[in-house]
């Protein structure tokens, strides 16, 4: 199997260590106005144009339009700057590898992704605790307002809910079928260095935990109990695989590592699947985190393009906590163009329907303060409905550590926030704003501009 050069121990060290769009593409341009048939970064495939014509003037924007039925253009619109076309959240802080620059941005028309059952992007999703079903009922899930809901699939990051949730009376209603519990398989039992695959043997990934009240000799410290180890019987039939894998305080796992990992996940699935006396072609399944950052891209591109013949990936699980710039706690700069053309790259680059499990507007570092989450949200959940190559979403998260960005209260009853009201009542217009080609129009006859 080939892998990226990422795999190579000179290859870091031989990096740009400044990986941003604008300081390796835009600097060292030098033109002025754009022609699009002598482009060298946009790269048009043979079915998509600018509305506005072939000769786009100096920092004014290029629509983007399917000449081809059943389609939409990928990206919404690019910027003219230096006598070259480019999405405009690019220009602000994006990440650029050096697959980008091997092989340039990708601008093409394709057949718009479809939403998983039940036909609603929108999720909520509660870590490892006891209190989860509390959480959970707050929002307007298929179960409770089947006519109007707002919420189309939850998530635990786990296989199945804490051991000790929905204990109580009417509880296990809110674990039906039919609110799509999405479960996922996010970190190894053991550590890389003590697992029996690739480390020293001390740990057992199959055999290392049963119950909450058994021996647990995991050794992985995300691996944490008590949990419910089995996957959920209810379960939608979908299953992902690794959280944040890149991350030394997430999933922790090479690349190689995650492919040798993937038969322990594979009998999961199975088991999913005999759950639901399905075979498991019908189990789909999202494959690792990923994020436009360094080493999250970096690990992604290793991932995603040397898949063995063995591992099957049906979507691609994304993080984004997109910043540009800005100062902490105060002004975090939070904007919605770059979020949404981070989004479009992950479509033109990965060919992977998107999953967008976790977003808001800077993530727990940065405090940005709640009335601007609030903004970011006002304006991002419209554009990620309009966008035909985000298939979920989910707002990162109901609870969280400081408050800032939260949904729920972390008091007792554990009430939405401001915030979460507005995420679980948001209900699309239906007005497309950032692509006529976009949103009920995407797939359309090639005439929508």
């Amino acid at each position: 199997m080939k892998f990226l050069s990422s795999f190579l121990p000179f290859a870091i060290a031989s990096r740009d260590p400044n990986f941003k769009y604008n300081k390796r593409v835009v600097e060292g341009l030098t033109g002025t106005d754009c022609d699009v048939n002598s482009l060298t970064v946009a790269r048009f495939e043979a079915d998509i144009k600018c509305a506005e014509g072939d000769f786009i003037a100096e920092e004014t924007m290029c629509t983007l339009q399917c000449t081809s039925q059943g389609t939409a253009p990928v990206f919404a619109e690019l910027l003219c700057r230096k006598g070259e076309l480019h999405p405009p959240g690019f220009l602000m802080n994006y990440f650029w590898s050096d697959w980008d620059m091997e092989n340039g941005l990708k601008i093409s028309c394709e057949v718009p992704d479809e939403v998983p059952e039940p036909g609603v992007k929108r999720g909520m999703a509660i870590w490892n605790t006891g209190q989860q079903a509390e959480f959970v009922k707050t929002y307007n899930l298929p179960s409770k307002h089947p006519s109007n809901f707002t919420i189309g699939w939850i998530s635990f990051w786990s296989l199945n809910h804490n051991w000790w949730a929905f204990q109580n009376e009417g509880d296990e209603e809110l674990l039906v079928e039919e609110n799509h519990v999405w479960p996922i398989m996010s970190y190894p039992r053991c550590t890389q260095e003590t697992d029996s695959r690739y480390g020293d043997g001390s740990c057992d990934q199959d055999s290392c935990a049963s119950v909450p009240w058994g021996t647990n000799t995991c050794t992985h410290p995300k691996f944490t109990l008590p949990r419910n180890n089995e996957v959920i019987k209810t379960g939608e039939k979908w299953m992902g695989y690794l959280n944040e894998p890149y991350g030394e305080n997430q999933a922790n796992l090479t690349v190689p590592n995650a492919f040798t990992l993937w038969p322990s996940f594979w009998d999961r699935v199975v088991e999913h699947a005999e759950n639901h006396g399905v075979s498991t072609d019908e189990i789909k399944i999202v494959g690792p985190s990923i994020a436009s950052k360094d080493g999250a891209m970096r690990w992604g591109e290793d991932f995603y393009f040397n898949l063995p013949e063995n591992i099957r990936i049906d979507a691609i699980n994304v993080h984004e906590y997109n910043i540009n710039g800005g100062q902490q706690a105060v002004d975090c700069n939070c904007e919605p163009k770059l979020l949404r053309d981070t989004l479009s790259h992950y479509r033109a680059k990965f060919g992977l329907p998107v999953w967008l499990v976790e977003f808001n507007c800077g993530n727990g570092w940065w405090d940005c303060p709640n009335e601007q989450h609030h903004d970011y949200m006002k304006e991002t959940l419209p554009m990620l409905e309009e966008m035909p190559w985000v298939v979920r979403y989910n707002w990162m998260a109901a609870l969280t550590e400081t408050q800032f960005g939260a949904l729920n209260s972390n008091v007792e009853p554990f009430p939405l926030t401001e915030l979460g009201e507005t995420y679980n009542q948001f209900v699309w217009d239906r007005v497309n704003t950032h692509n006529p080609q976009w949103g009920d129009s995407a797939g359309g006859t090639g005439e929508n501009l």
